[in-house]
């Protein structure tokens, strides 16, 4: 099953979105996992964003992957790595501000 068909699978409520690194496994069949992130995630992305991330090629395809997803939660993060042009380690969501 492709990234699009599970998207539409759960936009239509049939499978739920979980959060994982990879834009493939962003929905799984058996439980729902809310995408999440503290309220504060641009002040986090302006401290903490590092642009060595999008160089990857990998990264890359995830991102291409992951910008055509109707996803509210997918598109609300995909802004921030734009605005940043810049990535997030999941340590920066750890740290204490």
């Amino acid at each position: 099953m492709g990234l699009a068909e599970r998207e539409s699978l759960a936009r239509a409520g049939r499978v739920p979105l979980v959060k994982q690194a990879r834009a493939e496994s962003l929905l799984a069949a058996d439980r729902c996992v809310t995408i999440g992130w503290p309220a504060d995630l641009e002040t986090r992305f302006e401290r903490f964003s590092n642009t060595e991330l999008l160089k990857k090629a990998n990264s890359q395809a995830m991102l291409a992957q992951l910008r055509r997803s109707e996803i509210r939660a997918i598109r609300q993060v995909i802004e921030l790595i734009d605005r940043y042009n810049a990535g997030l380690e999941q340590e920066a969501l750890l740290v204490q501000l």
